[in-house]
């Protein structure tokens, strides 16, 4: 079986919606957030926020990173939250959480009896750092995620050796051309 990017996007459970947007976008990491997420990777960083309006190109430029690398998963924040609840899929949750690189999409979306599931991940994964990858998405400011998750995770994302926080202010437009 040829693997593909459409394959790899897949395989990471990324939802079909997005899949179709990759294809139509395929042009490397050019989103506005993307030259800074790939310069951030490049440079060891194992935890990333992207925090920015809707439409700024987040959640594309971060599945673009996860299928250029060819591994990982993809979660939105709700999801995990409603299946970490839940005692019957939480293996699933966890396995999620251990992947090489795991995509948290819509941080901040999740109720906020959920939001110390998603606290708990993210002090996981950086724990990790050297050994895994975290790309995160939010339409949060990053002074609204400490009230929220707490200060650990603020210092988590402050810290320059292992995280970087993009702010995403370039609204995406549809390109020129692709009505056909």
């Amino acid at each position: 079986m040829r693997i593909t990017r459409r394959s790899v996007a897949l395989e990471a459970n990324m939802p079909s919606r997005i899949v179709d947007e990759l294809e139509a976008q395929w042009i490397d990491l050019a989103l506005p957030p993307g030259p800074k997420l790939r310069e951030h990777l490049g440079a060891g960083r194992t935890l990333v926020l992207l925090a920015g309006a809707p439409g700024s190109g987040k959640t594309l430029s971060a599945c673009l990173a996860l299928v250029d690398r060819g591994i990982g998963a993809f979660v939105s924040a709700p999801w995990y939250a409603e299946m970490h609840a839940s005692f019957r899929t939480q293996l699933l949750a966890e396995r999620a959480a251990e992947r090489t690189m795991l995509v948290i999409d819509d941080l901040g979306e999740e109720s906020e009896r959920d939001a110390p599931a998603l606290a708990q991940l993210l002090t996981h994964r950086y724990d990790l750092a050297g050994r895994c990858t975290t790309i995160v998405t939010s339409n949060l400011r990053p002074k609204e995620i400490g009230p929220r998750y707490g200060k650990r995770i603020i210092s988590r994302l402050e810290d320059p050796r292992h995280s970087a926080v993009i702010a995403c202010r370039a609204v995406l437009r549809p390109r020129r051309g692709a009505d056909g």
